[in-house]
């Protein structure tokens, strides 16, 4: 082989190599300027930082004890059948904001890699029946491959929910 084949050879090896290896997050404040996209724009976050193919779970789905509470097997379904309908009672898409993150970066002997976080948000926002201010807190458990969540928890405050969605519910 020549020289000029061998170096070729290299080179198109490692552009193999390169192209294998994906983005992922190594720091802590890399999760937080990730999630922090979501106080601006939750359909940025949704794109960016989760796969289409995530597996969401909004709880509880064996009992269904609200309108929204399912196993959702991508983001579109998510999207479709819980975050629009939910929205769909308020004036305005609710306002996300965080309130706390815990990261959990893999150990060496967990060879899946996962970033573990568990992210606090308090979502606000007016009832469209009668503009009343309403207010919900969220716990998410996030399992990101690379940069994309892969397995979403989504814990909320059912009652709550209940209030919103379902007719002639009041928060009194």
């Amino acid at each position: 082989m020549r020289s000029s084949q061998l170096l070729l050879f290299l080179v198109l090896a490692l552009l193999t190599t390169l192209s294998h290896c994906e983005k992922r997050f190594t720091t802590r404040q890399q999760v937080y300027d990730a999630c922090k996209v979501i106080e601006t724009n939750t359909t940025a976050f949704l794109e960016d930082y989760v796969s289409p193919s995530v597996n969401w779970t909004v709880t509880n789905p064996t009992r269904k004890t609200t309108p929204i509470a399912g196993d959702y097997l991508d983001l579109k379904s998510f999207v479709t059948q819980a975050l629009m309908p939910l929205d769909a009672f308020f004036e305005e898409p609710l306002r996300l904001t965080i309130v706390d993150l815990i990261t959990q970066f893999p150990k060496k002997e967990h060879p899946d890699g996962l970033v573990k976080v568990c992210m606090e948000l308090r979502g606000r926002g007016n009832l469209k029946r009668d503009g009343s201010p309403w207010e919900n807190y969220y716990s998410w458990v996030l399992h990101f491959k690379g940069t994309k969540a892969i397995l979403v928890r989504a814990y909320l405050d059912s009652a709550l929910v209940n209030i919103a969605m379902l007719p002639n519910r009041t928060s009194s």
